[in-house]
């Protein structure tokens, strides 16, 4: 992908549709195969109930919209970093 503008941009990728946090833990450990200990505690101080990536910014200059599921990201990401060498 090429851009030409400022180099200090801040640009959204998602997928343009919320997800929990869990739905997120959830397949992290689908996908690695392995189980979160999770711990239920309640809202902090400067949590959001909800979030999700604006695309609107990311297709005007980049042309951008999503071609892949979360999913299906996540499980490309996790095969590139297991094949990355460390050390």
């Amino acid at each position: 992908m090429e851009y030409g503008g400022s180099p200090y941009e801040v640009i959204n990728l998602g997928s343009g549709r919320p997800m929990s946090l869990l739905e997120v833990v959830k397949a992290l450990e689908e996908v690695l195969g392995i189980k979160a200990q999770l711990e239920f505690l309640p809202p902090q101080p400067g949590d959001a109930p909800k979030t999700w990536a604006s695309l609107e910014k990311a297709e005007r200059l980049l042309g951008f919209t999503p071609s892949v599921s979360f999913r299906e990201g996540l499980e490309g990401f996790s095969q590139w970093l297991r094949g990355r060498r460390c050390g």
